[in-house]
C-alpha cells in the first residue's frame, strides 16, 4: 500500500471523527416542541405544588378544610400560567426573531 493511500484513509477517518464530535443543533421545530414541553411541566409543577401546599394547610388546620386546598390549587394554577406566559414571552424575544420585520 502506498503512503498516499494510507494518508487518504487517515484523513477520511479524521474527518469522520471530527464530524461525530461536532456539536449538533436541533432544528426549529424540535426546539419549539421542547419549549412547549417545558411549559407544560412548569404548569403541572405549579398546580401540583399549590395542591400539595393546600393539602398540608388543610391537614394541619382542619378548620379551613377544604378551602386551603381549593385556594392553593387556584394560586398554583395562576402561578403556572404566569410561568408559561413568561417562558413564552422570553422565547418570542429571542435574537433570531429580532431580524424579522415587525408588522
Amino acid at each position: 500500500m502506498s503512503p498516499a493511500s494510507e494518508q487518504d484513509k487517515l484523513n477520511e477517518q479524521a474527518a469522520r471523527i471530527n464530524e461525530a464530535q461536532a456539536p449538533r443543533t436541533l432544528g426549529p421545530a424540535k426546539q419549539e416542541s421542547m419549549g412547549m414541553g417545558r411549559a407544560g411541566y412548569d404548569l403541572l409543577a405549579a398546580i401540583l405544588g399549590g395542591t400539595l401546599a393546600g393539602w398540608l394547610i388543610d391537614h394541619f388546620m382542619p378548620a379551613v378544610s377544604p378551602w386551603g386546598l381549593i385556594g392553593m390549587m387556584l394560586i398554583g394554577f395562576v402561578v403556572g400560567i404566569m410561568n408559561v406566559w413568561r417562558a413564552m414571552s422570553a422565547d418570542a424575544g429571542s435574537p433570531a426573531d429580532k431580524d424579522k420585520p415587525q408588522g
